[in-house]
C-alpha cells in the first residue's frame, strides 16, 4: 500500500494530492482551508453552496473544520480540489470515510469534473 510520502514522491510535481485519510490541511475555518487550494471568492462560494446541498449541514466561510464529521471533511476536500486551479488531482483513499449514499454523490462529482481535469484515484 502506498503512503502519502510515496504518492508525493511519485506524483507531487504534477498532481494535487488529496487523501481521504487526512482530508483537512488546517484545523481552523473553511476559508483558511480554501487558501491552500488557491480558490478565489467565487469558487469558495461555489464549494460552500455545493457542500451545504450535499451534506445537509449549513456552513459558511467561518465554520470551523473541527465541527465537520470525517465524511463531511472528505466531501469538503473533494469540492475544494475539484474547484481549485489544479489541472491534475490524485485522490487517495477517497471513499474511506463515506457512507454508500455519499460515495455515489462523490462519484458523480468526479464524473462531472472529469472533462475539465485529470483525475486519478488510488
Amino acid at each position: 500500500m502506498q503512503t502519502i510520502p510515496d504518492l508525493i514522491e511519485l506524483y507531487g510535481k504534477d498532481y494535487l494530492i488529496c487523501s481521504g485519510d487526512l482530508p483537512s490541511i488546517v484545523t481552523g475555518r473553511i476559508c483558511e482551508e480554501s487558501v491552500f487550494y488557491g480558490l478565489d471568492p467565487g469558487a469558495e462560494s461555489t464549494v460552500i453552496e455545493r457542500f451545504n446541498l450535499i451534506s445537509g449541514k449549513q456552513v459558511d466561510c467561518n465554520t470551523a473544520i473541527s465541527t465537520l464529521s470525517g465524511g463531511q471533511k472528505v466531501i469538503l476536500m473533494t469540492l475544494l480540489a475539484l474547484n481549485s486551479p489544479a489541472e491534475k488531482i490524485l485522490f487517495h483513499n477517497l471513499m474511506h470515510n463515506l457512507d454508500i449514499a455519499k460515495r455515489e454523490i462523490v462519484r458523480q462529482l468526479l464524473e462531472e469534473y472529469a472533462s475539465a481535469k485529470t483525475i486519478r484515484e488510488t
